[in-house]
């Protein structure tokens, strides 16, 4: 967030300088300096402009980034009263990626598979959850500290979930997506 702020410092600073430098041109060519309010207008203007635009790619931004084997699977459009253009088309400001690199299936059973699944939240430190998937069953599990891979690669003390086969996160693990 603190680096959004020194962004929008710096674009107002920019801003200001070419509305500065154009007031002078302006001036020598016409005599008349730009009107006063235009400045502080244009100022306020491109902050409101750059914020929405690094709201806007923020997504797209941060994805982009993701190396190859993290795959996103789910990406909510968001909407706020204090956003009203996200009514118009929804801001996307969180995202869950399951990391398919690091996903291990079990010997014992083909449909049972673990992973790591970011969840990624603009102004938000970055969560890794390890969550078990039942491709067949169409159910996962959130892995917590008492939950442990038996020997023959099965799971013992996890609280499954049933999630239905549409499930974001379960096509994503167990189709890639």
């Amino acid at each position: 967030m603190l680096i959004d702020f020194i962004s929008t410092l710096s674009v107002a600073f920019g801003v200001a300088g070419v509305l500065l430098i154009a007031n002078l041109v302006v001036k020598r060519l016409t005599g008349q300096p730009l009107p006063k309010w235009l400045i502080p207008a244009g100022i306020g203007a491109g902050m409101i402009a750059f914020g929405v635009w690094n709201e806007y790619t923020w997504y797209s931004r941060v994805s982009g980034q993701l190396p190859e084997e993290v795959v996103v699977a789910a990406a909510p459009p968001e909407r706020a009263w204090y956003r009203p253009w996200a009514y118009i088309v929804p801001l996307k400001l969180r995202f869950a990626a399951v990391d398919r690199g690091a996903m291990v299936r079990s010997t014992a059973d083909e449909d049972l598979a673990v992973a790591p699944v970011f969840l990624v939240e603009r102004w938000a430190p970055t969560r890794q959850v390890t969550v078990a998937f039942d491709c067949a069953g169409h159910r996962r599990a959130d892995l917590g500290p008492g939950a442990e891979i038996g020997q023959d690669g099965t799971l013992d003390s996890v609280d499954w979930r049933a999630v239905g086969p549409d499930d974001a996160l379960l096509k994503t693990a167990c189709d890639g997506g």
